[in-house]
This record gives C-alpha cells, structure tokens and sequence, in this order.
C-alpha cells in the first residue's frame, strides 16, 4: 500500500507546484492596471523631478507616478528582490535627477535593512493617446 501512496503523493505535489507556477503574480497585475489606457513613449535617459510626485517598487522596475495620465517605467538593471516586496526605494544620483546608471537601493520598511542593490535603466514614459 506504501509503495502506490508516495508516487500518488509526489504527482499531486508536483501537479500543486505547476498550478502555483501558472497563478499570475499580484504586483505584475497591479503594474498592468496601472500602465492601463496609457501609451508608451521613447525611451528617456533622465527624469526631471518635478515631473513625477510619487516613486513605487515594482517587480524588476520602478515607476515613477507624475499623475493619472502620466507615469514613467524604469526597468532597473541588476537585481533589487526588495522591489517586489514593495520595500522602501532610494534612488543615489549625483546629477539631482534621477538618470540612467544611477544607484537604487531598497531598504526593510520594518528594520531599514538593505534589502537589495541595481541601477536604473532608461525610463520609458506612458501618457493618455494625444496628450
């Protein structure tokens, strides 16, 4: 009886972890409906700081929220794990605005442990169609 309930056992797990494996990832969709109904732009090597009020972590990206209709994407380079997490972002520029190569940290909100280190890439803009 043993001998028939491990491999049944270890077909339900793996059929389990293949289910987990095709579940959508939350933050993704939440960045998704974010983008929704805006176009995207020519790539950008710098943002201008009075053109966004508000920075987000976003799986592998950071966006940059200049309001409803404009928002600006940027794809880091390395890896920062803490931006899935949605853990607090820095961003290190020695021009004042925010540029391409320019250092992302992100930091535990609990504990202000660096939780992971990139560079940000180009920022791809998105705005409503015609505006």
């Amino acid at each position: 009886m043993i001998r028939y309930t491990v491999p049944v056992l270890v077909l339900a797990l793996a059929g389990t972890a293949s289910a987990d494996q095709r579940r959508p990832d939350p933050a993704a969709i939440a960045l998704e409906k974010s983008l929704h109904g805006l176009t995207p732009g020519a790539p950008m090597r710098c943002l201008v700081r009075e053109r966004f009020s508000e920075v987000h972590g976003v799986p592998d990206a950071v966006l940059y929220v200049g309001g409803r209709t404009r928002k600006y994407l940027n794809r880091v380079v390395g890896e920062c794990p803490g931006l899935a997490r949605g853990d607090i972002v820095i961003v290190r520029s020695l021009r004042g605005d925010p540029c391409e190569g320019d250092q992302v940290q992100t930091r535990e909100a609990l504990n202000g442990r660096l939780s992971g280190s990139c560079a940000l890439g180009p920022f791809i803009p998105y705005s409503k169609s015609g505006g």
